[in-house]
């Protein structure tokens, strides 16, 4: 939900975003509600758009069926890093006394 004195400036992804605010942007979201003062001015791609009378929308809007948000696979970490070697191409030990 973006508040009444709030302004976002982002690529969205969720399952719902309510714009009683700003948004400046991309939302990819299953349903997409303007409520009374809220300004969208971007694209949309939504399955399910309601846009109050006192609302304003400037952009494009794409009526699309998204995989749900739950079932995308969250960024993959990077893999931990390799153990030191060991045995002969271990790097020699200093002893500091």
């Amino acid at each position: 939900m973006i508040g009444k004195t709030g302004v976002l400036q982002s690529k969205v992804r969720a399952r719902k975003l309510v714009v009683a605010g700003k948004f400046y942007g991309e939302a990819r979201c299953e349903a997409i509600e303007l409520v009374s003062g809220g300004v969208v001015e971007g694209t949309l791609y939504t399955a399910s758009l309601a846009i109050d009378k006192d609302a304003s929308f400037e952009g494009k809007s794409v009526r699309k069926k998204l995989q749900p948000v739950a079932d995308i696979p969250a960024k993959q970490k990077s893999p931990p890093a390799p153990p030191p070697p060991k045995g002969k191409d271990a790097p020699a030990a200093t002893v500091v006394s």
